[in-house]
C-alpha cells in the first residue's frame, strides 16, 4: 500500500515545520495521557542565540517528571530518498535505545526514533513510545515492531 508523506514541506516553510512539531506533540501528549511542559522538553532545538532551528533533529523531546525516561524523535527529510517511498518502505523508521546525560546528571534511558512521517510510521511510534513508558520495550521488541 503506498504510504503519504505528512507535512512534506516542513523543511521549506517555517509554518508547516511549527505545525508538524504541534502536530507531534499533540499526539504524544495524547498517547502518553500527559500534559507536557517546558520542564518535559530536553532540548529546545535553538542554536547558541536562542534561534529556532529548522532541521527536525530533533522535532520532539520529552523526558518524564522522575528523569528516568527520555524519548527522542528525529525526522527525516523526504527530498533525500533518491527512489521511491515503496522502495524505501523497510527504512522508513529505525529505533534504538540510547542513554542520556542532562547538565551532568546520571545518565537517562532514552527511546530514540528516526522516521519519514507517515501515518504508518506514526502509528509506529506511538506504539514504541507506549510500550516505552510503560517498561515493556526491548531492543529485541522494537526490531519486531519497526
Amino acid at each position: 500500500m503506498a504510504q503519504k508523506i505528512l507535512f512534506d514541506k516542513y523543511s521549506e516553510d517555517k509554518r508547516i515545520y511549527n505545525l508538524n512539531q504541534g502536530y507531534w506533540k499533540r499526539k504524544l501528549q495524547s498517547r502518553l495521557k500527559i500534559k507536557l511542559t517546558k520542564e518535559s522538553e530536553i532540548f529546545k532545538n535553538s542554536d547558541a542565540r536562542g534561534k529556532k532551528i529548522y532541521d527536525a533533529n530533533p522535532i520532539f523531546t520529552f523526558i518524564n517528571d522522575n528523569k528516568t525516561k527520555a524519548i527522542r524523535i528525529i525526522q527525516d527529510d523526504i527530498s533525500i530518498i533518491k527512489t521511491t517511498l515503496e522502495e524505501n518502505e523497510t527504512f522508513l523508521i529505525s529505533a534504538w535505545l540510547d542513554d542520556i546525560s542532562l547538565d551532568n546528571e546520571k545518565k537517562i534511558p532514552e527511546l530514540v526514533i528516526a522516521l519519514f512521517l507517515t501515518k504508518e510510521t506514526v502509528d509506529k511510534a506511538m506504539n514504541l513510545v507506549f510500550l516505552w513508558i510503560n517498561d515493556e520495550l526491548t531492543t529485541e521488541r522494537i526490531d519486531t515492531l519497526v
